[in-house]
């Protein structure tokens, strides 16, 4: 007998995936240069469940164009805000231990 396929929930965002489904999604850059593309990325993101954000680019990192990424902790604050709840945000370097920790804390 086949197996029964379940389907995934669809990542939030293009170049996004799910770790874990429904609790831990991993991605590029999550924000936009355009402001109204960049607050819809970043409510897809709170809709889908994101409470905790991971930055790890370095300060001054820059796209492809070396224009220097837009930020996003004010903005999904304000959203978070008007849905009357909380954001957290995390900043660092990649490093095994902040990778262990953050699947710890997934799990």
């Amino acid at each position: 007998m086949p197996k029964l396929q379940i389907p995934q929930p669809a990542p939030p965002l293009p170049r996004s995936y799910w770790v874990i489904e429904g609790a831990f999604l991993a991605g590029a850059y999550s924000g936009s240069a355009d402001p109204i593309a960049h607050r819809k990325r970043l409510s897809g993101l709170f809709l889908a469940g994101s409470r905790t954000f991971v930055n790890l680019m370095q300060e001054n990192e820059t796209n492809n164009v070396g224009k220097p990424f837009v930020r996003y902790d004010d903005d999904l604050k304000e959203i978070a805000a008007e849905a009357n709840e909380r954001v957290v945000f995390r900043k660092g370097p990649p490093t095994k231990f902040a990778s262990a920790s953050l699947f710890k804390a997934a799990s």
